[in-house]
């Protein structure tokens, strides 16, 4: 509530803050939420570029298998190399 843009959405926030509200969301509250607060910053750290790179080669690798585009070999070799780097970093925890 701190952000002004979050203050300017508070009764939907607070509203839905609570994990119990989400329980028996209904599709006329997801129709009411989806434009007033999706877009809303939260107190969340931000995700890593790289990391949102990986994610998004990743989807386009699954979009090439599915349409079976001639782009799924290039990707699929990018995939293979930022594998085998990771390999060499097992010692994290989250790597291995």
């Amino acid at each position: 509530m701190e952000n002004f843009v979050v203050r300017a959405k508070r009764r939907l926030v607070e509203e839905y803050a609570q994990l119990e509200a989400w329980g028996g969301l209904k599709l006329e509250a997801f129709a009411e939420l989806a434009p007033e607060v999706a877009g809303l910053p939260s107190e969340l750290e931000a995700e890593d570029e790289e990391a949102k790179r990986f994610d998004l080669l990743t989807l386009n690798l699954q979009l090439a298998v599915l349409r079976i585009e001639p782009a799924f070999k290039r990707i699929s070799d990018q995939v293979k190399a930022i594998a085998e780097l990771l390999e060499e970093k097992s010692s994290i925890p989250m790597v291995h």
